[in-house]
C-alpha cells in the first residue's frame, strides 16, 4: 500500500479545524488500518495554494473521481 504523508499543507484554517473536518478511512474494512485524511475540499485548497503543475493535475483527477 502506498501512503503519502503531507507534513506541510495550507488550507486556510488551523490544523485542529482541518483535523476535525478530516474523514476517517478504513482500509479493507479493518480498524487497524484507520486513517484520518484531509477532506476533499481541504485537499483541493492545499493543492491550489501549492500551485505546482502536479498539484493542479491532481485536482482535475480528484474532481473526476468525486463525480463517479
Amino acid at each position: 500500500m502506498n501512503v503519502e504523508l503531507i507534513t506541510k499543507f495550507d488550507v486556510n484554517k488551523p490544523f485542529d479545524e482541518a483535523f476535525e473536518n478530516s474523514e476517517i478511512v478504513f482500509i479493507n474494512n479493518q480498524k487497524i488500518w484507520k486513517y484520518h485524511v484531509l477532506s476533499l475540499d481541504d485537499l483541493v485548497t492545499s493543492k491550489l495554494k501549492a500551485g505546482r503543475n502536479k498539484d493542479l493535475l491532481d485536482i482535475l483527477e480528484l474532481k473526476k473521481m468525486n463525480e463517479d
